[in-house]
């Protein structure tokens, strides 16, 4: 099998695209609801995914600390909404929705998996300096003490 390079991975999405781009396309035509369209779409997401020799972790209705997001493939968030309900102008209101769900998703995302890796490294220092659970959460403490001291402070 040949080497996966960043050039590599580019040439075939340039090649696979269009059609991604079609199916994508005729599922937002021949949709009756936004389940259908969710459907047609992850089953043409794993299509790509295969084609690119990609394994992907997909969650399907995901509880963030924000939402439900619909799908989630590895990183990759996906908010479906019905066909032809979005406009291509964030000032259209559903449309200016479905983008702020999204991005609060994302937000959620990202401090979930910093938490987790803040975490493993709490973990990893309370055994490199011999801490107990309950020292750990004392330090814990008192860097939320510390965080709120520094917000008053900013606010004042």
């Amino acid at each position: 099998m040949p080497q996966r390079t960043p050039a590599r991975v580019y040439e075939n999405l340039r090649q696979i695209g269009p059609d991604f781009a079609d199916k994508i396309g005729q599922a937002a035509q021949v949709a009756h609801n936004e389940a259908e369209f969710e459907a047609a779409i992850n089953t043409a997401l794993a299509g790509v995914a295969q084609e690119m020799g990609v394994q992907l972790l997909f969650r399907q209705q995901y509880t963030l600390a924000t939402g439900l997001a619909d799908a989630v493939y590895n990183r990759f968030i996906i908010e479906y909404e019905p066909p032809r309900s979005l406009r291509p102008a964030l000032s259209h209101v559903a449309t200016q929705h479905a983008v702020q769900q999204v991005k609060d998703y994302i937000e959620a995302a990202a401090r979930a998996e910093l938490r987790a890796v803040e975490d493993e490294v709490d973990r990893a220092a309370a055994e490199m300096w011999g801490l107990t659970a309950q020292e750990m959460e004392d330090v814990r403490a008192s860097l939320r003490e510390l965080k709120g001291a520094a917000a008053s402070e900013k606010d004042a």
